[in-house]
Parts: C-alpha cells; sequence; structure tokens
C-alpha cells in the first residue's frame, strides 16, 4: 500500500460521494498519534480527502456496517482482502443487502503490529514522532530527530503471517497490485494439536482466567452480529455475571463455537483485548475443523450456503469413517 494507491482510494470516495451514489464511505484516517489510525467516517468529499491507507489500516471496519444494517443509507467501505471476506459473511447472512453497498477493496501485503514495531525500535511507541512506510521498511523518526529503520516483514501481525486472502474479493473497485494468494494453513494449530489434552487444557485456562468479561472481543468482531447477544441476557440466565474461571470458559468457548464458519482470522478479537489473551488460537482451531470436514473457510463464497446451516450427502461422516 502507498501514497498512489491511498490518493486514488480518496478520488474514488470523492467521486461516491459528490455524485450521490453513496451517503457516507467507512475508511481510515490518521490517529491521534503517528503510529495509530483511526476508523473515519467521510460524508462529504472534502471529509475523504483525509482518507489514508497504509500498513497502519489495521482496523477491520467491516463491523461497523452491523450499526447500519436498520437504516436506508447507502455505505462506501474500504477493505483489505480479509475484510472482504468478513463482507461476504454478512452479505451471505443476509445481515444487509449488497445494493447498499460500494466496496472499495486494497490489496494487502500486511498491516503493522505496534507493539511489534516499537520493541524493534527499541523505544517508546509515544517516542515516536513520525513513521514513513518506504518500500519493504519503516522508518521511524524518534523525538529529538533520530531515525531509525525496520524492515515492514519483521513487525506485520500476526494474522498477517498465516494470511492466504491478500486480494480482497467481491469488490466494486480494487486498488494496488494483486499479491500472491496462498492457500489455508494451520501450522500453529497442528503443533497445539500435539499436545496432550492436559497441556492444551491448562493452556487455554490461562487465558480463560485472564478474562475480565469486557466482551471487547464481541464488540470488535464483525462476525459478532446477533441483535441479543446470549451474554447479555438475564432471564435467562445463561451465563452468571461471575468474573470466575468456569464462567468465562462457558462464554470464550461458545462465542467460539458461534464463529465456527465465520471467523475470517481478522485478529480484530485480539488486538481489541486488553488483557492479550491469544483467542486467535482457538478461534483457528475452529476455523480448521470446518476445513478439514467441509474444505470451507468463512467468505468464501457469497451464494454457496454455509456447512453448518446445511445438509450435504458428500458431506464427513464420522461413523463412515471410524467404522461403526
Amino acid at each position: 500500500m502507498n501514497a498512489e494507491i491511498e490518493k486514488q482510494v480518496q478520488e474514488l470516495a470523492k467521486q461516491l460521494l459528490a455524485e450521490e451514489k453513496v451517503d457516507l464511505v467507512i475508511g481510515w484516517a490518521p490517529g491521534s498519534v503517528p503510529t495509530r489510525s483511526r476508523p473515519f467516517f467521510a460524508r462529504t468529499p472534502e471529509e475523504a480527502e483525509q482518507l489514508v491507507v497504509s500498513p497502519l489500516s489495521v482496523h477491520n471496519l467491516t463491523d461497523f456496517l452491523n450499526y447500519y444494517r436498520d437504516t436506508k443509507e447507502r455505505i462506501g467501505i474500504i477493505v483489505k482482502g480479509c475484510d472482504a471476506r468478513s463482507v461476504a459473511v454478512l452479505l451471505q447472512q443476509e445481515q444487509l443487502p449488497k445494493d447498499r453497498l460500494f466496496i472499495i477493496g486494497v490489496n494487502c501485503g500486511g498491516v503493522v503490529d505496534i507493539a511489534k514495531l516499537t520493541k524493534k525500535l527499541s523505544v517508546a511507541e509515544e517516542d515516536v514522532a513520525d513513521i514513513l512506510f518506504a518500500g519493504e521498511n519503516v522508518k521511524a523518526t524518534l523525538v529529538g530527530g533520530e531515525a531509525r529503520t525496520v524492515k515492514v516483514a519483521d513487525v506485520l501481525a500476526d494474522r498477517c503471517l498465516a494470511c492466504y486472502q491478500h486480494n480482497p474479493q467481491f469488490c466494486d473497485e480494487v486498488f494496488g497490485e494483486p499479491v500472491p494468494d496462498g492457500k489455508p494453513e494451520f501450522v500453529e494449530t497442528e503443533a497445539l494439536e500435539g499436545q496432550t489434552l492436559a497441556e492444551r487444557l491448562s493452556r487455554f485456562n490461562s487465558y480463560f482466567d485472564r478474562c475480565i468479561r469486557c466482551y471487547a472481543c464481541r464488540n470488535a468482531c464483525p462476525a459478532c452480529f446477533c441483535r441479543s447477544c446470549i451474554f447479555d441476557q438475564r432471564d435467562p440466565s445463561w451465563v452468571p455475571l461471575r468474573n470466575e474461571l468456569p464462567e468465562n470458559q462457558m462464554m470464550l468457548l461458545i462465542r467460539a463455537f458461534h464463529l465456527a464458519g465465520r471467523c475470517v482470522d481478522c485478529g480484530e478479537c485480539e488486538r481489541a483485548c486488553p488483557q492479550n489473551i491469544k483467542l486467535r488460537e482457538l478461534n483457528k482451531k475452529l476455523e480448521k475443523e470446518v476445513f478439514d470436514l467441509y474444505d470451507w473457510y468463512a467468505g468464501k463464497s457469497i451464494e454457496e450456503p454455509v456447512p453448518l446451516s446445511t445438509f450435504r450427502v458428500e458431506d464427513y461422516d464420522p461413523a463412515e469413517h471410524e467404522g461403526h
């Protein structure tokens, strides 16, 4: 992603707003500090000039579409590869009609993990005065004027290292040179599966025990689009309010099962978590199960029904494979 792509996106957004083809464009704008971007809602051509596209454009903006599904507003939205799959999930689940959307795709080589970047630079985030992306490098200017450079590849977010859909699909316009796509791989999940049951239980319980039940993971997730969440219901009370290990286990496991076949591994849950819980480990396990059983990953298609809501004779039959 570079300045030319950013300019192209700005011009298209300005045109869409000026011609009243959309009522707003959801994208990114500079944050309050040089190392951050922020979600931005442009409603005029002038505001569209504030849109930015860079490896700091970390947010999956698709979650905001859930807040507009009961309106009649026409929405332009800028998406990366994983984000576009999130849009496909919402369309497939009939959460909003495609004719209300104008999807602007940007081919993506990955976004930066700020914690990795500051660690690589050996500085605190507040010590970074400016950031410039130049080819394969990140050039940071520190407070006081010192310049330091690291490779983008060394500071990519973990989710980007496992990404296999860099080029967004189902878009109305796409900008940027195509990035080689891959295929779903689950190296870390397979390593986890190699552990004993006791080791896995201990690992996940160490995560569950840190949960403070703030629901930041749910609120940041595009696939958590239920209008009434089971965790908010008090009558009946499915999950007690106590912030203890059994309740946390139930909450996080239920959420993971609800996301099976819908999680695109955008990592927003993990990025939003104030306790730094490795939620992707649990979600990737469910993603692998769905892929192994049904050759399906979230956002694979808009038209094809999702496996967990359909029945096909050729689907995997455990009894048949186990000889029962």
